[in-house]
């Protein structure tokens, strides 16, 4: 496995929701999609459904359930150093994910400052 990209931490919610999911389906790992709709919205599979590919970003785990993201879009991707936060709230989950309860889906979030989220070209090295 290489290095992660950034540190993740998980509301408690959020920690309640993978147990619940991994003592059903086993072993988890979440998946955020390259589409600018999706973005924020991570998918959840069992570990053996998804296939992770040359254009996914690993980074890094919550909770023990490693977190992906597909880099189809050079600035939409997670930046090395910055710190990113995983929980649950009312909605649902893109396509095929695995839903933490009924009416709820995962997110993440970064700490980024404003404009490096802009695109101003002010973003960190990494």
């Amino acid at each position: 496995m290489t290095e992660p990209m950034c540190r993740i931490d998980a509301t408690a919610a959020a920690i309640d929701a993978m147990d619940q999911l991994a003592a059903e389906h086993g072993e988890l790992v979440l998946h955020i999609p390259g589409g600018a709709e999706e973005a924020g919205t991570p998918m959840c599979f069992g570990a053996g459904e998804l296939r992770v590919g040359a254009r996914d970003v690993f980074l890094g785990t919550a909770h023990g359930v490693e977190v992906y993201e597909q880099a189809s879009r050079p600035d939409a991707h997670f930046r090395a150093g910055w710190d990113a936060h995983l929980d649950v709230v009312p909605g649902r989950a893109p396509g095929f994910s695995l839903h933490p309860e009924d009416g709820m889906r995962f997110t993440i979030h970064d700490s980024r400052p404003a404009d490096h989220r802009a695109g101003t070209g002010a973003e960190a090295a990494g």
